[in-house]
């Protein structure tokens, strides 16, 4: 191994060495770069644990922002100086589309995402400690949600009334499920008689593919009661389903899904959340 500068350099190096071999802490320096292991992390770790919305996110801040800044800089030789750097040179630059700042709350899902990775790189012997706990993030701002007012829901229902997705909204206000939980509801989670229903599973779409995941915890499987006036909403809306599908030639099982186009084929999240923005703007 050579050491740059001078002989008392190469004695506390070497005395370091001794201490790292002592505990067993000694980590072998490889060629391997921050980006390579985030890689590696997401193929080999995150995937395993992370649902498939979250994986896609890391996939994006590590392709787009924490790659590009931190990437090519040897994991071993890493710092909390180098991460430091990289979150204050991310707030200046802003946003990547240009339009604006970038949030606090951002630069600490880069931080949340560095933590993770690192302390798997521990965990797997390629490093020796997360630098990461030493770096300082900016702290998030408080965001006040957003939601409809009640005085504003009859208003937003008379707008939506016409449009195909009219129950989705009615649903969305009166159950408080998330609009995945919404598109991954089948006949076979709704009591026969409209009683309640279950969330078990939820829609994500992902590279233009819609699929099934399991909710991210299990306080998100949970029953809910229907009131009496979506039950029969439901109740009609079941029926008009039924005699599509007799029109189609493709009987309705109670495997199939509660909001779906008239072929049983899912509904585009993406679309029902841009006419839901043009119902809010008519109202």
């Amino acid at each position: 191994m050579n050491i740059k500068g001078t002989k008392k350099n190469a004695e506390r190096r070497l005395a370091e060495l001794q201490i790292s071999f002592g505990q067993g802490s000694y980590v072998k320096p490889t060629k391997q770069t921050l980006g390579e292991w985030l890689q590696e992390w997401l193929d080999n770790y995150a995937a395993m644990s992370c649902s498939p919305r979250t994986l896609d996110s890391y996939r994006s801040e590590i392709k787009n922002r924490i790659g590009p800044g931190l990437g090519r800089i040897p994991l071993t030789r890493l710092n909390s100086q180098h991460i430091q750097a990289f979150y204050s040179r991310v707030k200046s630059e802003g946003r990547l589309d240009g339009k604006g700042p970038i949030s606090n709350t951002t630069i600490s899902y880069f931080h949340r995402i560095l933590h993770a990775s690192l302390d798997c790189a521990v965990k797997q012997g390629l490093i020796v400690k997360n630098v990461n706990e030493a770096a300082v993030p900016p702290s998030p701002r408080r965001i006040t949600i957003q939601t409809m007012a009640s005085e504003d829901i009859p208003r937003f229902l008379r707008a939506a009334m016409e449009t195909p997705n009219y129950l989705v909204y009615i649903t969305a206000l009166l159950m408080g499920m998330r609009l995945g939980e919404i598109f991954g509801l089948k006949w076979s989670n709704v009591q026969s008689d409209m009683s309640s229903l279950a969330v078990t599973q939820s829609l994500y779409k992902r590279s233009g593919t819609c699929e099934m995941i399991e909710p991210k915890s299990k306080y998100s499987r949970r029953p809910i009661t229907i009131p009496p006036v979506l039950a029969q909403l439901l109740r009609q809306h079941k029926l008009r389903q039924k005699e599509e599908r007799i029109l189609l030639g493709i009987p309705l099982q109670e495997s199939d899904l509660v909001f779906a186009h008239p072929d049983g084929s899912p509904l585009d999240p993406g679309t029902v959340g841009h006419n839901f923005s043009r119902i809010l703007e008519k109202a």
